[in-house]
């Protein structure tokens, strides 16, 4: 039985490693999501605080177009930057997961290989152990048998024992009268 508890117990400890583990990853995965948005953040600040200033220092319609141009190819350009950001970002996170998943089905795996094999084990001894000694119904059938001649012994054969008549009233009164 402590075996068994003891199997349980690892088990619950590998899980537990295994949920900090990923616990651990997903901080870790957030983390560089968090630093990327704070610095896109401060990039658009950074952006609007520029366009601000070249738009009021336009002094005339067409370099406000060519303004107007040059900023939706920086807002672009950024969105794109941004975009291929994230991608990287979640492909690595998957990646990670994957591989810290992959590991942990693994090891579950071959824990569970053990422990199959060491159940199969403990039952061949059980039941190696178990054919040396009689079976339950087998001892349960001899003792019937036993009882029942043990029982017949004890029993008068009355066939062979000549048995006196019984002593009646009337028997015992005629056996006085002959003395």
């Amino acid at each position: 039985m402590m075996i068994v508890q003891e199997q349980f117990s690892a088990f619950n400890q590998k899980a537990l490693n295994a949920a900090l583990n990923f616990a651990a990853l997903s901080f870790a995965n957030a983390e560089r999501f968090l630093d990327m948005h704070i610095q896109a953040v401060k990039g658009s600040l950074e952006e609007s605080a520029e366009t601000f200033k070249a738009l009021s220092s336009a002094k005339d319609s067409q370099e406000l177009l060519a303004l107007r141009s040059r900023l939706l190819e920086t807002s672009v350009e950024r969105a794109s930057s941004y975009a291929r950001t994230v991608y990287e970002l979640v492909a690595e996170a998957q990646s990670e997961t994957s591989e810290l998943i992959e590991a942990e089905v693994a090891a579950f795996s071959e824990g569970m290989g053990s422990a199959v094999e060491k159940a199969a084990r403990s039952v061949s001894e059980t039941v190696s152990t178990t054919a040396a000694q009689p079976s339950p119904s087998s001892s349960k059938a001899q003792a019937a048998t036993l009882s029942e001649s043990a029982e017949q012994i004890g029993k008068p054969n009355l066939t062979s024992v000549k048995t006196k008549p019984p002593v009646t009233a009337t028997a015992g009164k005629n056996a006085k009268g002959r003395k």
